[in-house]
């Protein structure tokens, strides 16, 4: 396996969730899964389009940052991608990023650091869902996959959105059954 037995030393997050980290020869590797902080032994070694990516092997060490995600089918739905990271590490990371965009890609000095203002509840904060049909249901689709993942119940969604999603798989699930 390419990659196999590599290890790094995650330093950020990216903007879609993933780690962050430089290889033994300098070069910047984003690793599926990682927290600033953890130490990895990577698997699946890749470049793509110039950029290296990877997965996690094996967690060497984990980062304080760490926290076991809420959602049983996080790192299968390509829905949310920071339920793994400490609330207040995730707004720093966002923080750093918007930053940083607005510097590089906007061409922005600034005077004063990003602000952001941290959400009540760091879950429950979605007001809006995409959903898929899917046998028995609806639900995401897999992450970096077309296929859907039959979903009955997301902590990212408002209370409201998810009365609304388990009432639409209800109503998937009964037209399904009486198509047989």
């Amino acid at each position: 396996d390419e990659g196999a037995g590599h290890r790094v030393l995650l330093r950020a997050l990216a903007s879609d969730g993933d780690g962050i980290a430089r290889t033994t020869s300098g070069r910047v590797v984003f690793v599926e899964g990682a927290v600033p902080g953890d130490r990895v032994e990577l698997t699946g070694l890749r470049e793509q389009r110039g950029t290296l990516r990877a997965r996690i092997a094996r967690l060497v060490e984990a980062s304080g940052d760490r926290v076991a995600p809420p959602c049983p089918h996080f790192g299968i739905c390509g829905g949310c991608a920071w339920q793994h990271v400490r609330y207040a590490a995730q707004l720093e990371a966002k923080r750093k990023n918007v930053r940083a965009a607005l510097e590089r890609i906007g061409g922005l000095r600034l005077e004063a650091d990003v602000e952001i203002v941290a959400s009540p509840d760091e879950y429950h904060y979605r007001a809006r869902t995409r959903v898929v049909e899917v046998e028995g249901g609806v639900g995401y689709r897999r992450r970096a996959s077309n296929e859907a993942l039959r979903v009955e119940e997301c902590p990212g969604l408002l209370p409201a959105v998810q009365t609304a999603l388990a009432e639409q798989g209800r109503r998937v699930a009964g037209s399904q059954a009486r198509e047989w």
